[in-house]
């Protein structure tokens, strides 16, 4: 019986019909024939034992699969995972425009590290309701990407690309993480132009050196965020949790917008004596 996915276009909150109690273990050989015809897999358990799938793969969806020791290649074009759990996956020099992951687990083994995202294009895509800490991003573009309600925590995006170069302009194309657990990730060094965090949790998040120009913090929680020699200008802090960002520490916040009730906060950090 094939699995019911909808959509309220009111929430955005996708529903699916509970999972069958048992999955069906695949064999590599049947699980790669199918692969050539079929688009739909429910409830199947495959350990690929390092075997490379190269697409495309258009318009599949893998629902309530347990994929272990995969590698993804190619084309992947439309892709939906629903309700999955990928163990030490990788997603490898390939393009994965607007594949979305759905109340999906991410994890490694001893045997792969955690680099899961490899030199891979990730436009449009979108990772709703996942758990993706302790993963790397290396070298992946995620502009116009899309996070909601998602857990990264301990997370490393130093290498990725959050937005778009056009004859040496960036774009006004970022990426959004909304209502996200980052906590402790590192975005490092990274150009974070319109990116926006509202209402996620970015304690002891690694800003340095980004640059953060436009980003939407506003109701984010930035409690030992640190933003060393970041720019912040025209970013909006509004009702974000700053009592321990030390917001001296950044290059630049012209034009950063705050809330009346964080003036004093900000005035205090800056050396002000309010009276």
């Amino acid at each position: 019986m094939l699995t019911n996915i909808s959509l309220n276009m009111e929430t955005g909150s996708f529903f699916c019909d509970p999972p069958p109690s048992a999955k069906e273990t695949m064999p590599i050989p049947r699980f790669l024939d199918l692969l050539t015809s079929e688009r739909y897999f429910e409830n199947i358990e495959v350990d690929g034992y390092n075997i490379h799938i190269s697409g495309p793969l258009e318009s599949s969806k893998f629902v309530h699969c347990a994929l272990q020791h995969i590698d993804f290649t190619d084309e992947y074009l439309e892709t939906v995972f629903y309700g999955s759990h990928l163990k030490a996956c990788r997603f490898l020099n390939a393009t994965f425009n607007g594949l979305r992951f759905i109340h999906c687990r991410f994890s490694g083994d001893r045997y792969r590290d955690t680099s899961m995202f490899q030199n891979s294009d990730f436009r449009d895509a979108e990772f709703i309701g996942c758990e993706l800490s302790n993963i790397k991003f290396d070298r992946t573009i995620l502009s116009r990407s899309f996070f909601n309600k998602c857990r990264l925590v301990n997370c490393d995006f130093t290498n990725s690309q959050f937005v778009r170069q056009v004859s040496k302009k960036i774009s006004n194309s970022g990426c959004s993480f909304i209502e996200c657990n980052l906590q402790n990730s590192d975005f490092s060094g990274t150009e974070l132009v319109n990116i926006g965090f509202s209402n996620s949790d970015l304690s002891n998040a690694n800003f340095e050196t980004c640059n953060l120009s436009d980003a939407d913090f506003s109701g984010a929680t930035m409690v030992n965020s640190k933003i060393h020699r970041a720019v912040l200008d025209s970013a909006d802090l509004r009702l974000a949790d700053i009592g321990e960002l030390s917001i001296e520490d950044a290059d630049s916040w012209q034009g950063a917008r705050i809330s009346s009730s964080q003036s004093c906060l900000i005035a205090k950090k800056m050396g002000f004596a309010i009276s």
